[in-house]
């Protein structure tokens, strides 16, 4: 597989770890159609539209408001979405936007304290 780097993507050291790379590639943090193009150009077999649950990022948009815009440019590897999921409507409503798996670690971070309390 040849790996071209866009201006402004990735270095060429990344680029060849890429092509050498024997397992599954999942990229998680794409929050822009632009990344998206640059990710299913280097073959990736998944994409995470997420922000890193806002936490480092100031000012960034949420993946929900993303998602369709990302899915729409590369239906094919399978896109999830983790980061703005707190309740059960935001799963319902990233899977009717059409991701594949939706990603909930913060709201189980959240219940276990309370669960070992009980």
């Amino acid at each position: 597989m040849k790996v071209d780097c866009l201006a402004g993507g990735c270095s060429t050291r990344l680029a060849n770890r890429i092509v050498r790379l024997d397992r599954y590639l999942i990229i998680k943090g794409i929050l822009s159609a632009a990344g998206t193009h640059m990710a299913r150009d280097y073959g990736v077999d998944g994409i995470t539209v997420s922000n890193h649950g806002d936490r480092q990022l100031d000012d960034v948009v949420s993946p929900l408001t993303v998602l369709q815009s990302v899915v729409e440019v590369c239906p094919d590897p399978s896109v999830m979405i983790d980061g703005g999921i707190r309740r059960g409507s935001d799963v319902l409503k990233a899977l009717a936007l059409d991701a594949r798996a939706v990603l909930v670690g913060w709201s189980f971070a959240c219940v276990t304290p309370v669960a070992r309390r009980a």
